[in-house]
């Protein structure tokens, strides 16, 4: 759904992330009929089947690493908890000015947990600053 604001801005709200009283209220308040509901088996049901740890190279829910992918390149991967089976997920890779380390991806976590991204971040991907995030 896109909301336009009083700025002339618009914005994106996907319904099915918010509560359901706060879905109830702006579908009532704005006299919008809801979408119809994901069928049975579509992967972007909020109630999709959680993807079994079985089924991935690395723990859901903790950063992995460094993991190396060819000589002398590593990086760190963190798998959500909120993964589904059959449904695609989004690979946000980060460079941090001090390499990418377990502390520089904390940050991050919360956001790519509620949304079902994967997050990757390269070891050796400093400009030679001092890292603070260990």
């Amino acid at each position: 759904m896109s909301l336009e604001l009083a700025d002339g801005k618009t914005v994106e709200l996907a319904l099915d992330k918010l509560v359901p009283e706060d879905r109830e209220f702006i579908l009532g308040h704005f006299k919008i009929e809801a979408p119809p509901a994901p069928k049975e088996g579509d992967p972007h049901r909020s109630d999709a089947t959680p993807l079994s740890q079985d089924n991935v190279p690395h723990p859901l829910g903790k950063i992995s690493g460094p993991i190396e992918s060819a000589p002398g390149s590593t990086f760190h991967i963190y798998l959500p908890k909120s993964l589904k089976e059959g449904r695609k997920a989004p690979l946000l890779h980060f460079n941090g000015a001090s390499g990418g380390n377990p502390g520089g991806m904390q940050r991050y976590l919360s956001g790519v947990e509620r949304f079902g991204w994967i997050l990757v971040a390269s070891v050796e991907s400093k400009n030679g600053a001092t890292d603070y995030n260990r």
